[in-house]
């Protein structure tokens, strides 16, 4: 056995410097390879056998694993050899007349977003390209535009997905252009405030707060997840043709209210919206729900609030009297 040693009663201490008195943090494990240089092929072939490993000894699930599996190897290409054509809808209404493409040559690097595509065109040719982003996680909704003739948001298109040696970049219809793929949002934020979307809840609010059961919560968390990225309201055929329709993204928030338990909103803020630019001029053809990054699906809210109306209408002229 070791003799014991001076101190080893004591618990250990961590050294600090002697100027500032703050101690090290332990030394997280390196990660293998060259600083900068990503592995060609994805994993080395030791990790690819550890992961292979983890999945076939998987407890869970009796069936296929293909929902483990990670996406395809990609082979890096040289650099020079996947040089794409950009073609983005230009326009600045100071010095254009009409809406142009304008093409550029872009190398993406692998696994490129759309909206990184966009940033270096930007940073690296033509400083005067307009465009909406911030969070570039898919969150904020603000770099929505058409991508190869689809709606999507920038940030979560990736440029090798898209199969195509030449990407056409439009900003959303239903809205006019303010400069580039920048688009005016004040008819879809007008909309939006005409549901009046929060909580309206009677009396003050108890001291633990508001509980709600986790299944009442459930109906409606579909319609919490909306980000207000707009490609619903921009994909909607109704929107094209009536400028006055609320649209399906404020009908979808005003569903979230209609079915939170704690919201006490009265009828008439339903009536709003019975009328053909409401709930009654949405055609049924489900594009809002194609096209929603968040699988919100507008449709399914509208349909809610059109039965609620009716109930409600229903139970009124059952109580008039005679």
């Amino acid at each position: 056995m070791r003799p014991l040693l001076p101190g080893d009663g004591r618990p250990r201490r961590v050294r600090a410097h002697g100027r500032g008195g703050r101690s090290h943090p332990p030394r997280r494990p390196q990660a293998g390879g060259n600083p900068g240089v990503s592995f060609p092929e994805g994993f080395p072939q030791t990790g690819r056998r550890v992961l292979a490993q983890a999945h076939d000894n998987h407890p869970v699930g009796q069936g296929p694993r293909d929902h483990l599996q990670g996406r395809p190897n990609r082979p890096i290409r040289p650099p020079g050899e996947n040089i794409l054509t950009f073609k983005i809808l230009r326009f600045d209404a100071q010095t254009d007349e009409q809406p142009h493409f304008q093409a550029y040559r872009h190398e993406p690097k692998p696994y490129e977003t759309v909206l990184e595509a966009l940033k270096d065109i930007r940073d690296q040719q033509d400083p005067s390209l307009s465009f909406r982003y911030s969070c570039r996680e898919a969150v904020c909704g603000s770099c929505s535009v058409v991508i190869n003739g689809r709606i999507a948001l920038a940030c979560r298109t990736q440029v090798e997905d898209l199969g195509s040696d030449e990407v056409v970049i439009e900003p959303l219809p239903n809205l006019e252009i303010q400069k580039d793929l920048i688009v005016d949002l004040n008819p879809f934020w007008e909309a939006y405030r005409l549901v009046e979307p929060f909580l309206q809840a009677p009396g003050p609010v108890p001291e633990k707060g508001h509980r709600v059961a986790e299944r009442d919560m459930e109906k409606v968390f579909q319609y919490v997840t909306c980000i207000l990225c707009a490609c619903c309201y921009s994909a909607c055929p109704v929107a094209t043709r009536d400028g006055r329709y609320v649209g399906p993204a404020a009908l979808a928030k005003l569903t979230r209210f209609a079915l939170d338990p704690r919201d006490d909103r009265p009828f008439s803020a339903l009536e709003r919206v019975d009328g053909p630019d409401g709930v009654w001029g949405c055609d049924t053809v489900f594009r809002c729900n194609d096209v929603c990054p968040k699988d919100v699906r507008p449709a399914d809210g509208i349909a809610v609030l059109r039965r609620k109306i009716i109930a409600g209408k229903t139970k009124r002229l059952f109580r008039r009297k005679p």
